[in-house]
This record gives C-alpha cells, sequence and structure tokens, in this order.
C-alpha cells in the first residue's frame, strides 16, 4: 500500500489519528465526534455521533443524535463496559454498543457506522431536559442503521497552536485536540425509513483528562457555507476569565478569529428561544449572522453534586454570503 501524506494544517499528523496511551491520566478520555447536516426541511436535519472511551474508569460511552424534520429527534445515550487492556493503544478505531468509528485513510477519511434497536424518538425535548430517564423509557424505540463516510474538505486544524482550547491547564477539558471540516455521505435508516445523504461535516478528536463540570459555562460552534467554506469557534468562561479560539477555512487557506460571540439570553434552562444570533470577529471583518433554531436537545451531564446542561442545537443562519447551516453546544450550569 502506497504511504498516505498527511493532511494537516497543525502538529497532529497520522499517527494522532489513534489511540494514545493514557499514562495512567485520571478522567482520561479519548474521544471522536462527527456533525454533519443535510439541508432537508422535511427528513432528517442532520446528525451527531460520539464514542468517548474512558479505561481509567471501566467504560466506553456512545451518544447518537438524529433530528427529524417532524420535530421529534431520534437520540441514544449508551454505556459499555471497557476493560483497560482492551483500550488498544495505535489502534484507529473506536467501538461501542453497535457503533464503530474508524480512519479508514488518516487524516482524510473516516467510516461511521451505527446498528442498534436502542434509539428512541423523543417528541418532547423539555420533558427530556427534566427527566431524561423517564422521557426515554416512555418513547418509542426507534431502530437505527447508518454507514456513512467522512471525507475531508480541508486539512485538519487545532483550535490553538498547543492544542489545548482552555489554556493553562486550568480546566481537564480537551489537553489535546484537534479538528477537520469535510463531507458526509451515506445512508440512514431509521424506523424502517431510508434517507440518503450528501451534506457538510465537521469532526474533532481530544484526548486526556475530560471533566464536564470543570468549564460550565461554554459555546461552541460550527457553520457550513454553500459555497463550502466554513467556520468554527470555542469560548469557555472559567473564574472570571474567558478563553476563545475559531478558524474560518476557505479556499485561500486558513484563517483565525479574533472574536466570537453568541448573542442569546439561554442560561441552562430545557427550552431555548427559537432565534439567536452569532458573531465571528477577523483582524478586518466582522461577520454577524442571525440564527433559528431547527432542532434543540437539552442534555444533562451529572457528576457528583455538580451537573451542567449541554444544549445541543442545529441552527440555520442567515448573513454574509447567504444561508448557512450548522451545530452549536451551549453548556451552562444547570
Amino acid at each position: 500500500m502506497a504511504e498516505i501524506a498527511p493532511w494537516t494544517a497543525c502538529r497532529y499528523g497520522i499517527g494522532d489519528e489513534a489511540l494514545h496511551d493514557p499514562a495512567g491520566q485520571a478522567l482520561y478520555n479519548e474521544s471522536v465526534y462527527f456533525n454533519f447536516v443535510t439541508g432537508e426541511r422535511d427528513g432528517l436535519l442532520g446528525g451527531i455521533l460520539r464514542i468517548g472511551l474512558r479505561p481509567q474508569d471501566g467504560y466506553s460511552e456512545l451518544s447518537l443524535n438524529l433530528p427529524l424534520g417532524d420535530g421529534s429527534t431520534v437520540f441514544l445515550y449508551e454505556r459499555e463496559e471497557l476493560d483497560p487492556s482492551g483500550f488498544e493503544v495505535g489502534s484507529p478505531r473506536w467501538r461501542c454498543a453497535g457503533m464503530r468509528l474508524e480512519a479508514i485513510e488518516p487524516t482524510r477519511r473516516w467510516e461511521l457506522v451505527y446498528e442498534g434497536t436502542r434509539p428512541r424518538r423523543v417528541r418532547d425535548g423539555a420533558r427530556f431536559g427534566e427527566e431524561p430517564g423517564a422521557t426515554l423509557k416512555s418513547s418509542e424505540s426507534c431502530p437505527v442503521a447508518l454507514t456513512l463516510e467522512f471525507t475531508a474538505r480541508y486539512p485538519m486544524h487545532a483550535l490553538s497552536e498547543s492544542g489545548d482550547i482552555v489554556p493553562g491547564g486550568g480546566a481537564p477539558f480537551a489537553r489535546d485536540h484537534y479538528e477537520q471540516f469535510g463531507t458526509v455521505a451515506g445512508t440512514v435508516e431509521v424506523a424502517g425509513q431510508r434517507f440518503t445523504l450528501a451534506g457538510a461535516g465537521f469532526r474533532d478528536h481530544s484526548w486526556g483528562p475530560r471533566d464536564w463540570q470543570s468549564t460550565p459555562h461554554t459555546d461552541f460552534t460550527t457553520l457550513l457555507t454553500a459555497d463550502g467554506s466554513a467556520i468554527v469557534a470555542f469560548s469557555a468562561r472559567l473564574d472570571g476569565r474567558e478563553s476563545m479560539h475559531g478558524v474560518r477555512w476557505t479556499e485561500g487557506g486558513l484563517e483565525r478569529l479574533t472574536g466570537f460571540r453568541v448573542l442569546s439570553d439561554y442560561a441552562g434552562e430545557v427550552r431555548i428561544s427559537p432565534s439567536l444570533a452569532v458573531v465571528f470577529e477577523f483582524p478586518d471583518e466582522q461577520l454577524h449572522y442571525d440564527a433559528s433554531v431547527m432542532a434543540f436537545l437539552p442534555l444533562r451531564h451529572r457528576s457528583g453534586e455538580r451537573t451542567v446542561r449541554i444544549g445541543q442545537t442545529l441552527l440555520g443562519f442567515s448573513g454574509p454570503g447567504g444561508p448557512a447551516s450548522g451545530w452549536s453546544d451551549f453548556t451552562r450550569q444547570a
């Protein structure tokens, strides 16, 4: 097989597209995450897939979020036992409870596969936010089978040169972290209804200590435009200071943001206003996008007595250059 040339614009490369040595770190979590949008309004709107492996804690976890045009969301969060000896350092493959996310051409192509009967169709997102367990238990089962391929459109990048998106080591959150924009194509079958996809996508890979409660106020947004340009931005408020990073990709290359603001009154509730705005700042311009909420699922994450809300939000944008779409995560103290 011919040697693959890495496609990267950061310090991470082909060797990082695989599991790393946990080295006994507490709270170690190595995760891969993908999101995509379809551009449809009456079928499958988009999706999120994630697997996190926690060898020190003895489990793996998966998340699946598929918002549908009728206002419901097909959702699954599941854990599976993970023996630390089964954590294969150097493997390009993440597995958990029927989901497999695998780098088949590192830095360029990934295969995304899931098949199972445990996802549920959530029709009342607010009730899910208040009583996730009871809501899922009473929601109808919704079998899902998907086979997708993520193909890179731009090289891998890191939000910061160090790879730490909350610099300074003050928060155990994504100590090593890189990302990539691309396309997602393939098929998704939901309760017997088959969708053929060809949409825009995004992925990230992070490893090291991960404690969601250490950063209880963060905004994360991806924006994908019809002409192929793309923006990702992240901000965290911690101990009275704000950390912000972001990049824009165009055919001309990568440009780093100098500012990022989400104009919303969302404060961790189980509902969100149907509209908000996002501002991206660059050295020579400011881009203001109005956004409408196409789907919203208020996840809850507890650790001891601490609880945060992670609002996974699919947005349709209007602004410079015409319509765009993307995903946002708004994390707040619940």
